[in-house]
């Protein structure tokens, strides 16, 4: 009877030690993952139909607020991240977000009033035509730093899907 009394008290404190690491062990995966989610899912719809609207109003030559347009989407990875303590998550969600903002510096230092002024180019004029020139290439450009961009975006959060999938 004795050495029940000491198994159960044993395993009562195995027990205990157990709950308690589980309790101090920190934010599990399935958690940061829910805060990730919770952050983002709500922005980025909206931001990116507000990116869309200030893009378009940049290519015409209007006054835009790219950077704003996109502060709901950082301001959310920031809060995620600041909330997110695992760092299986926390990894993969600093490298999202790292790549996410290097894209909006990539976006943010583009002159998009110009492609608004091939509109009244004169196809005649040899200098407007040195113009339409380099703002092809600018556009190329563009277009290919924006397609790295995604790319490294997607591979970010392809592997921040991949840990939030796997636990």
């Amino acid at each position: 009877m004795k050495s029940v009394r000491r198994i159960g008290a044993v395993l009562a404190t195995f027990g205990l030690a157990a709950a308690l690491v589980s309790c101090s062990g920190g934010q599990s995966v399935a958690d940061a993952c829910k805060i990730t989610n919770d952050q983002m899912e709500s922005v980025v719809t909206k931001s990116q139909s507000n990116v869309n609207a200030e893009l378009q109003k940049a290519t015409q030559g209007e006054d835009a607020d790219i950077k704003g347009a996109f502060e709901p989407v950082t301001k959310a990875i920031k809060d995620a991240q600041t909330k997110v303590t695992n760092e299986e998550v926390k990894k993969p969600l600093d490298t999202f977000a790292k790549e996410y903002n290097s894209f909006i510096d990539s976006v943010e230092g583009v002159d998009f009033k110009q492609f608004a002024d091939l509109k009244n180019l004169d196809p005649t004029d040899p200098n407007a035509m040195e113009k339409a020139k380099a703002v092809q290439e600018t556009a190329q450009k563009l277009q290919k730093d924006m397609t790295d961009h995604a790319t490294k975006i997607q591979d970010a959060g392809n592997k921040l899907t991949e840990v939030c999938k796997t636990k």
